[in-house]
């Protein structure tokens, strides 16, 4: 969900009319790369690729200062120290704002042990991803009270156009009271906004 979510939030920024630097620091994983390029060639967005902190901080660094810079960075086994020492050395590449993006649907306990292993990033933020393959949201709340996070956005769709949704107390309680069987994600969001 992390790509995904940089693209979207890409696509806000494009449509918006400001000026946008992609970086992606998932080098490895298969199909990782292609992914985000597809998504921001069609906002003729070009994509830098960072192997290295080193390599972050030169992109970070150098050409005409973006309005917005978006890093999309490898996944992380939280419980595993050098995966995570590996992330802190891009986020000390420069000024990073850290957030956390977290997949709706998970278990509540493992998403609470996952959220606090990584708040020694220091996330600012928690944005959720997949609520509209999910049925179950208290994952959403662990996690969160487990970083002290307030939350950000949340995504209700896989299509990039679709963009993201704000999700503040109205909507968030009716997304965990609805009946699933009564509609979709999207629903319950336009009802609670009063579009």
């Amino acid at each position: 969900g992390k790509t995904a979510l940089c693209a979207k939030l890409a696509a806000r920024a494009v449509f918006s009319g400001q000026t946008v630097r992609v970086i992606t620091t998932d080098t490895v994983r298969s199909g990782g790369i292609d992914q985000l390029q597809a998504l921001t060639h069609l906002m003729q967005v070009p994509l830098l690729t960072a192997a290295n902190p080193d390599e972050l901080r030169r992109h970070l660094d150098t050409g005409a200062k973006p309005d917005c810079v978006l890093i999309d960075t490898a996944g992380v086994n939280p419980f595993e120290p050098a995966e995570l020492d590996d992330l802190k050395s891009f986020l000390g590449a420069g000024h990073i704002e850290t957030q956390m993006v977290l997949a709706a649907g998970m278990d509540a306990a493992d998403a609470a042990d996952q959220a606090a292993a990584l708040a020694a990033l220091k996330p600012v933020r928690l944005f959720s991803t997949r609520l509209d393959a999910a049925r179950r949201y208290g994952a959403l709340i662990s996690a969160a009270n487990a970083a002290d996070l307030a939350f950000a956005e949340v995504s209700i769709s896989p299509f990039v156009a679709q963009g993201l949704t704000a999700l503040n107390p109205v909507s968030f309680a009716k997304l965990l009271l609805r009946d699933p069987e009564l509609g979709e994600v999207q629903t319950v969001f336009r009802k609670a906004s009063g579009t």
